[in-house]
């Protein structure tokens, strides 16, 4: 095992035969285990269930003949009259949604639980909750906060580079 020291511009690396094991924070394994629940659509299997939308949060995207099994509500009558076929109107979520993780990191958030602390679990809680908004691609982002707001990240799209969460740990 080998540990470097930095003295202002010199490193120092200290070589061990010593086995260490050494915790990896955010929990990537948990990250990769509700991407695919949510790719799959199969979080109700844990008890995560999908939220009705009511209102505007829907957009019109096109008409299409009807299946089995689609809401009635949502049928075509002057298409389904035109085409004598039955026809419904085909709805998008929308898109581009800034979607934004706060995590408390103040002295409540140190205390231990299950081998982890609270900041731990809310850190790999807003990994896994912003993954699934860039899937599903909405914009991510983040604001750390004690006593003041320590490190914001405006909501983007695609990858956040991970040079922009040392702040997290770096007071």
């Amino acid at each position: 095992m080998a540990l470097v020291k930095r003295f202002g511009f010199f490193k120092r690396r200290f070589v061990t035969n010593q086995v260490q094991e050494i915790p990896c924070y955010p929990s990537y394994i948990q990250l990769r285990k509700y991407q695919l629940l949510a790719t799959s659509n199969r979080l109700n299997e844990l008890g995560i269930k999908r939220i009705r939308r009511i209102g505007s949060a829907m957009e019109f995207d096109h008409v299409r003949e009807y299946v089995q099994g689609d809401d009635y509500r949502r049928m075509n009558w002057k298409a389904t009259a035109k085409t004598k076929k039955l026809m419904v109107n085909q709805y998008e979520e929308e898109k581009s949604q800034p979607i934004y993780s706060f995590i408390d990191l103040g002295r409540a958030m140190r205390m231990p639980f299950d081998g982890l602390t609270l900041l731990d679990y809310a850190i790999n809680a807003s990994l896994v909750l912003s993954n699934a908004t860039i899937l599903k691609q909405d914009r991510a982002g983040l604001l750390t906060f004690s006593k003041d707001v320590n490190v914001f990240i405006p909501a983007e799209k695609g990858i956040i580079r991970c040079s922009r969460f040392r702040k997290l740990y770096i007071r």
